[in-house]
């Protein structure tokens, strides 16, 4: 849905909720901008906002951002799909995603 993903906030300061994680003077936001890790996990219910997280760190990062849902890995077409994703992914120089 179009009107949503021009809704979804574009930076940490937009969010509205998760304060915890992504004011200005919180550990997780200054690894973010300082790119200070090389994996991340982020677990919750639906509509807790950890795409939306996740898309802003790639922005951050100036990493390209891909989506994969679960529906996505289950359907055959799917994996051949994200398995050129993947080959691209690892000739770059940054994965996010």
């Amino acid at each position: 849905m179009k009107i949503l993903e021009e809704l979804r906030p574009k930076v940490f300061d937009d969010i509205v909720g998760q304060q915890h994680l992504t004011s200005k003077e919180t550990v997780f936001r200054k690894m973010v901008e300082d790119g200070g890790f090389d994996s991340l996990i982020l677990v919750g219910p639906p509509g807790t906002g950890k795409t939306t997280i996740a898309e802003i760190i790639c922005n951050v990062l100036s990493m390209p951002f891909f989506q994969l849902t679960r529906c996505h890995s289950r359907c055959k077409r799917s994996e051949t799909d994200y398995g050129v994703r993947q080959t691209r992914w690892k000739d770059s120089s940054g994965v996010c995603g």
